[in-house]
């Protein structure tokens, strides 16, 4: 299920990067890109702060020029397995009257 926001919210990312026995481990790089409706990115590979071993954050704020519909968030993580790892998140965008 996709959670809904209007333009100039901010969309935060939360991200835990766990080893094969769950426990929480540092990724080599973690990055995050957001595709719009028609499958270009509007945010290319944005770093992710970390807040403690395994637990990364971003935000990025929702542009006046962000289209209406479903956004899908990239997570690009290289863990040091050397195994790049993605997931998928996605958002909808709601455009209100003026």
């Amino acid at each position: 299920m996709a959670v809904t926001f209007i333009r100039g919210e901010k969309v935060r990312c939360h991200l835990e990067v766990r080893d094969e026995d769950g426990v929480l481990t540092d990724p080599t790089s973690a990055a995050v890109s957001i595709y719009d409706p028609l499958g270009s990115k509007v945010i290319t590979s944005a770093a992710l702060s970390k807040d403690v071993t395994g637990i990364y954050n971003g935000s990025s704020t929702i542009a006046s020029t962000w289209i209406r519909g479903r956004y899908r968030v990239v997570f690009e993580v290289v863990v040091p397995t050397s195994v790049n790892v993605y997931a998928e998140e996605q958002f909808d965008l709601e455009v209100l009257p003026e």
